[in-house]
């Protein structure tokens, strides 16, 4: 049986492409938030082990408590610029997300085609197959008896 040639074959593959940009895309901005998260969480981290050290390290060190608000306060800021930079990006990762979805839809519709045509193309050859084969049966068992 001869091998089916899916005309479309050049679209399909600039449209896997595509959706392998799309993805790569999601997975850089994805990446961006687990960043962004981890710091945040990293930040809070810090901010709680500096309030729990405040006291216990150096008595009523002036000096250490200044210098401790000062970087809690630096901790908050960062965090905060972090939260925000992190909605920006979650709105960007749906809006990357939405590209791939729709991407990843154009070529499955192009599967989808390919798949129901050459079952298609495979049906027609087994029709074709057993007609010759038939005819094969038939015309020899006619050459049988004439030549018998």
């Amino acid at each position: 049986m001869r091998q089916y040639q899916f005309r479309l074959e050049r679209l399909l593959s600039i449209r896997k492409y595509r959706e392998m940009e799309w993805e790569l895309k999601l997975a850089a901005v994805s990446g961006e938030c687990v960043r962004l998260q981890t710091e945040i969480e990293d930040m809070d981290q810090a901010r709680r082990s500096t309030l729990a050290t405040r006291f216990s390290v150096r008595g009523l060190d002036m000096n250490y408590l200044t210098a401790s608000e000062l970087y809690m306060r630096r901790i908050d800021a960062q965090t905060k610029s972090d939260l925000q930079e992190l909605e920006a990006k979650e709105r960007e990762r749906e809006e990357v997300r939405e590209g791939y979805l729709a991407a990843s839809r154009d070529r499955k519709v192009l599967d989808r085609l390919k798949e129901r045509r050459i079952a298609a193309y495979r049906r027609e050859q087994l029709k074709e197959e057993t007609l010759q084969v038939d005819d094969m049966s038939g015309s020899s068992a006619a050459w049988k008896r004439y030549h018998t």
